[in-house]
């Protein structure tokens, strides 16, 4: 027997129910406030889930990846979301999702690549590579990891290439 079941034992009582019902509250307050802090809620209000764009169907020239990371925000400290975001990215823009249990204050994003100013190949802790997106008419950065960040940053590179040749 354990501590925790042997004192409550000796005390002749079960755990109250509160107790059962504040980690789910608790989880629920931090997940909402690194939404608001971070600036996920002020971008998803922003760059609204428009179903037409952002399908639940991959697309030719489509990339998805279930297990994406990134971060949001400026600063020292910014939102990580590491691995819990499905992040797509295609000719129209970027969709951005966190996973369900994720996903209090945390509305799905898409964001154009016509509101994107400019995207770069950055190093963080001086050796590793990550892809900083800067928005237009917004102090929030928002970096990619990996292989998403890869994507991220040829595709923002085919999309410049292309308006260049049409504009």
């Amino acid at each position: 027997m354990d501590l925790a079941s042997s004192l409550l034992a000796a005390a002749g009582q079960d755990p109250p129910l509160y107790l059962l019902l504040l980690f789910p509250v608790l989880w629920c307050c931090v997940i909402g406030a690194i939404s608001l802090v971070g600036g996920w809620y002020s971008l998803a209000r922003r760059f609204q889930f428009d179903r037409s764009t952002f399908r639940p169907v991959d697309s030719d020239g489509e990339q998805r990846f279930l297990f994406g990371s990134m971060s949001l925000g400026a600063g020292y400290f910014p939102a990580n979301y590491s691995g819990c975001v499905v992040i797509r990215v295609g000719e129209e823009g970027i969709g951005l999702k966190v996973w369900p249990m994720f996903r209090v204050l945390h509305p799905p994003i898409f964001i154009r690549w016509s509101d994107i100013e400019n995207c770069q190949s950055e190093k963080y802790f001086l050796i590793l590579p990550r892809t900083a997106v800067y928005l237009k008419d917004d102090e929030i950065k928002i970096c990619f990891y990996k292989a998403a960040g890869k994507a991220v940053l040829q595709s923002w590179s085919k999309h410049t290439k292309s308006s260049e040749l049409s504009g």
